[in-house]
């Protein structure tokens, strides 16, 4: 097994378990991937992912502190002529009796180091020398870049630890090196993920001290303060914007004063774990016990949703494209919703019928004066015979002096300028020459026209409902195999009223398509779902849209799956890449046809 070879303040290895445990669930499937850290310090955890049963496909490696890396470097491409350097180094160093004389001998090797004139080689020969002669391990160098860590208390310190060194080396020898700022890290990965492999990152910054007198952030000549965590962060939500999944170790501030929320309220839209850990260096043996660190991700824990084997897969993404619905999923009551037709013309069937008489009449103007002003109630037709639903209008009639004049269909009392401004309206709209021309024989069913024609408006939302009519056949049919429980159209009070459970809303009208309950561990699944027959801009909105929606969900423990569907994705695949490539459920309508529902909540 591959472990560090030296010896770091705040090296994870005590935290393995804890990190691993939450990984994303594409790493722990064993899909490929490329791993980037970019605050290395002894990289237990690299090494840890590099000796697994299923390493990453890549891995970048980055640390600001040059002789760290220059130490890395070496163990990877020199690690015979290291271990030789340090036998020597070992042999002189134990000849010396005691720390009197042996006090020499380190102060020299520190001052040699600091110089940095050796080669590559015995520089990170005494890069080991140093950080296991030294006291308790420390690396640590003033704003001049020295290393000025005193000489440890230790009889017999190892220097030649040569199964670890070897191990490390076989396993670094593939792994990209860098000593560089840790934003550089995304620029390296995107030169060099030519498959488009997903990639997570693991931070571990010199963490935040937690009181004065603990701080040892200083492993490079730049201390790392508040205004570079916050700068971090700033980098963290760029990888969260781009897709990429990352987890960040850090001290917990609260250990000391439970009101220092620094990093609770720094990373609040993330999600936040507690864990136990040893504190490992202090000068007082009484202070090294167990406090609290956190782990901060930006992916929820998928542990809870089992056999998600397909769904993290490039070849289940392939498979959503491929089987998307380019026929539609048109109903004979798509087209037209003729109750709401015949019940918007009734109202004014008697109005219609009475400015039929006018049809085909040569003193049209006349007739429609006489009509207007012997039966008021015919002018609110007006709107309905020009397609327009609005009560009155606003007319440009001086476009010059930009006058304009309105027309109220509702009012009740008319004038008889009124009735002549009316007769000039649909004039000079072309209603009036239409009724003359005798080109429309029956206003009534010419309105019927009309009242379809606008009717056609309201498809879009008809196909919305048949969708999720659609998906509702086969949820309705899967819960009650499977003994779930279910909801359409819920609300978080429908929700509190039928499980008694609580959830915070992001807006106070959201509505869930569907919502599934697991009662054996009270998991809630909360299913969108839509259909896209065309592209546009909408599409990429909803993407982002579910991108959010499905992390505020899953902050709740609540998962989170996207129904969609149609031919519109085939040419706007990259918002649905982005959804998908953030370890969202995805799934069209031919998936639940096969199982996929039952694979996502059952197994």
């Amino acid at each position: 097994m591959a472990k560090p070879f030296v010896k770091w303040v705040g090296g994870k290895s005590q935290l393995i378990p804890e990190i691993t445990q939450r990984l994303p669930e594409y790493i722990k499937k064993g899909m490929p991937y490329i791993y980037v850290e970019p605050f290395s310090g002894s990289a237990a955890f690299a090494l840890h992912l590099l000796d697994s049963e299923h390493p990453p496909s890549a891995i970048i490696l980055n640390d600001i502190n040059s002789d760290l890396v220059n130490l890395y470097k070496v163990v990877k491409s020199y690690p015979h002529e290291l271990l030789a350097y340090l036998k020597t180094l070992q042999a002189e160093y134990d000849e010396l009796d005691d720390k009197e004389a042996k006090q020499p001998y380190y102060y020299a090797k520190r001052e040699a180091f600091n110089t940095r004139e050796a080669d590559n080689i015995k520089h990170a020969g005494l890069f080991i020398f140093l950080n296991r002669a030294g006291f308790n391990g420390l690396y640590r160098v003033n704003s001049k870049n020295k290393f000025n860590v005193p000489i440890g208390s230790y009889k017999k310190p190892n220097f030649v630890f040569e199964d670890t060194i070897l191990q490390a080396s076989k396993v670094l020898t593939n792994v990209e090196i860098y000593n560089q700022s840790y934003e550089d890290t995304l620029r390296h990965l995107e030169q060099s993920n030519k498959s488009n492999l997903p990639a997570f990152f693991y931070f571990d910054p010199p963490y935040k001290p937690l009181s004065e007198s603990s701080s040892f952030t200083s492993y490079s000549k730049d201390s790392f303060d508040d205004e570079d965590q916050e700068r971090l962060k700033s980098f963290c939500d760029l990888l969260d914007k781009k897709g990429y999944q990352w987890l960040l170790s850090n001290s917990d501030t609260t250990n000391l004063d439970a009101n220092n929320t620094y990093f609770d309220t720094l990373y609040s839209n993330y999600k936040i774990d507690r864990v136990q850990a040893n504190r490992s260096i202090n000068s007082k043996g009484s202070k090294r016990g167990q406090i609290n660190e956190l782990l901060i991700r930006n992916y929820s824990n998928m542990d809870s949703v089992t056999n998600l084997n397909n769904l993290y897969q490039n070849e289940h993404f392939e498979k959503f494209v491929n089987t998307l619905n380019i026929k539609g999923i048109l109903q004979y009551d798509y087209f037209v919703n003729w109750a709401k037709v015949l019940n918007n013309i009734e109202p004014i069937e008697k109005e219609l019928n009475l400015l039929n008489t006018a049809v085909g009449k040569e003193n049209i103007e006349k007739i429609l004066f006489d009509i207007f002003k012997s039966y008021p109630n015919t002018i609110k037709a007006i709107p309905f015979l020009l397609a327009i639903r609005d009560k009155s209008v606003d007319i440009l009639i001086d476009k010059t002096n930009y006058i304009h004049k309105n027309f109220n269909f509702r009012q009740t009392e008319f004038s008889k300028n009124d009735i002549d401004s009316l007769v000039d309206f649909v004039m000079q709209s072309g209603l009036g020459e239409l009724i003359k021309s005798k080109q429309i024989k029956s206003l009534p069913d010419y309105c019927t026209g009309v009242e379809v024609g606008l009717d056609s408006n309201g498809r879009k939302n008809r196909g919305g409902t048949q969708m999720e009519q659609l998906v509702e056949s086969f949820v309705a049919i899967f819960c009650h195999d499977n003994n779930l429980g279910y909801l359409a159209q819920a609300n978080a009070k429908k929700i509190k009223d039928t499980w008694n459970i609580e959830l915070k809303v992001d807006k106070s009208s959201r509505i869930i398509d569907f919502v599934i309950y697991r009662e054996q561990d009270k998991k809630l699944f909360f299913i969108e779902v839509n259909f896209y027959n065309g592209g546009g801009s909408k599409l990429k909105s909803t993407a982002t849209e579910y991108i959010e929606m499905s992390r505020f969900w899953k902050d709740q423990d609540v998962e989170f799956i996207w129904v969609t569907d149609g031919k519109g994705w085939i040419g706007t695949q990259n918002p649905l890449r982005d959804y998908f490539e953030r370890q969202n459920l995805l799934i069209n309508i031919d998936m639940i046809q096969n199982g996929y529902l039952e694979k996502v909540i059952c197994n």
